[in-house]
This record gives C-alpha cells, sequence and structure tokens, in this order.
C-alpha cells in the first residue's frame, strides 16, 4: 500500500513539474525573411533610404521586435541581401505590411530588385 501512494505521489510530481515547466517557456516569435538580389544599375541613395525605413520600423511599431540586415557571401540563387524581421505575432507583421513606411519601401524598391524571395517561421 505504501509503494502505491508514493508511485502516485511521484506520478503527480511529474505531470505537475511538466506542465509548469510548459507554461514557462519563452513565447515564439514570428519571423519573415526577405531576399533581395539588386539589379546591376542600382540607385545608391535608394537603396540607402530602403534600409533606413527598413531599420526605423520596429521603434514605430508595436510588436515588431527587431530587424537584421545582412550581405550574403554565397546564395544558390544570386541573393545579395537578407533582412530577418522578428515580431511577437503575426498580428504584429500584419501591421507591419500595412505601415506607411512598408509601403513606401514596396513603392521605391521594385525598380532595385532583379530578384526576391520571402518566407515566414516561428522559432
Amino acid at each position: 500500500m505504501k509503494a502505491l501512494q508514493i508511485l502516485s505521489l511521484l506520478i503527480l510530481v511529474v505531470f505537475s513539474t511538466s506542465s509548469f515547466a510548459q507554461n514557462t517557456e519563452t513565447p515564439k516569435q514570428f519571423h519573415h525573411v526577405l531576399l533581395f538580389k539588386w539589379t546591376e544599375n542600382l540607385d545608391i541613395s535608394v537603396k540607402k533610404e530602403i534600409m533606413t525605413l527598413f531599420k526605423g520600423l520596429p521603434s514605430k511599431i508595436e510588436g515588431f521586435n527587431s530587424i537584421n540586415i545582412e550581405d550574403m557571401v554565397m546564395s544558390s540563387d544570386g541573393f545579395e541581401t537578407i533582412f530577418i524581421l522578428r515580431f511577437d505575432s503575426k498580428e504584429a507583421q500584419d501591421i507591419y505590411q500595412e505601415h506607411p513606411d512598408h509601403k513606401r519601401i514596396q513603392a521605391i524598391a521594385p525598380p532595385l530588385i532583379a530578384k526576391f524571395s520571402e518566407f515566414d517561421y516561428w522559432e
């Protein structure tokens, strides 16, 4: 009988610990990744404006946590720049999509981009 009580207590502790661990996990972030290959006749001043607009967005949109912009050394598809945007939620990413600075990027970037790709994931 005592062995059964100990086993029951052990099972209760394991389930309680497991449940507690699940509740204390760090919330996942939504990542939006952009890949750009720039045109050969790139207007550097417009590219600089695009970069400045992207870099300023996290401070203007609640839930937009950060952005990393990196030059790619090698890409199988010839992409040259990667943008990794991190959001609290998909909803925050939706707000970013409608922000005036993002709309400005969409208006001025296409003539400078020879190739584009994007994907999203949760981490």
